[in-house]
C-alpha cells in the first residue's frame, strides 16, 4: 500500500505547491544532495532518514520545520535540528530535503504514517532520530 504513493522531493526551504493532507519525511543530504547514511541501532539508514511525520496541510507543515529549525518554535523535529547544529559542527554541513506524498484525507495520512515508522523501526530497530 506505502509503496504505491508517489513521492515528490524538494529541498526543505522550497515552496511547494500543495497544502493539503500527506505524509512526509525529512532527509539529510550533504552540499551535493546526495543522502547521508545514519547509524542506527539495527543498522545504517542509507536513506538518512531523520522525521517522518503527516499532516493536514503539508506545506504548512514544512515550513513550520524550517522556522523551527531557526530557533523558533512550532515542529519538534526542527527544535531537535536546531540543537544538533548548535552543538555539532558536522550538522553545519549538511542540508535537509522533504519528501512528501500527497493523499486525500487526515486519516489516510496519520495511517501512511505509521506505517512508515513500523517500516523503519522494522528495519533500523528504533524511531527516526529526530521524531518528537
Amino acid at each position: 500500500m506505502v509503496s504505491r504513493m508517489e513521492w515528490r522531493v524538494v529541498d526543505i526551504n522550497y515552496e511547494i505547491d500543495y497544502d493539503g493532507p500527506g505524509v512526509y519525511k525529512i532527509q539529510l543530504v550533504d552540499k551535493n544532495g546526495k543522502l547521508l547514511e545514519i547509524r542506527r541501532f539495527g543498522g545504517t539508514d542509507e536513506e538518512g532518514v531523520a522525521v517522518i511525520g503527516c499532516s493536514e496541510q503539508i506545506n504548512t507543515r514544512r515550513k513550520q520545520f524550517v522556522t523551527s529549525s531557526a530557533g523558533e518554535r512550532g515542529h519538534s523535529g526542527g527544535i531537535q535540528w536546531w540543537l544538533v547544529k548548535y552543538f555539532l559542527e558536522w550538522a553545519k554541513q549538511t542540508s535537509l530535503r522533504f519528501a512528501f506524498a500527497e493523499l486525500g484525507t487526515k486519516e489516510e495520512a496519520m495511517r501512511v504514517e505509521m506505517e512508515e515508522i513500523q517500516d523503519y523501526f522494522t528495519k533500523h530497530l528504533e524511531a527516526p532520530p529526530l521524531k518528537g
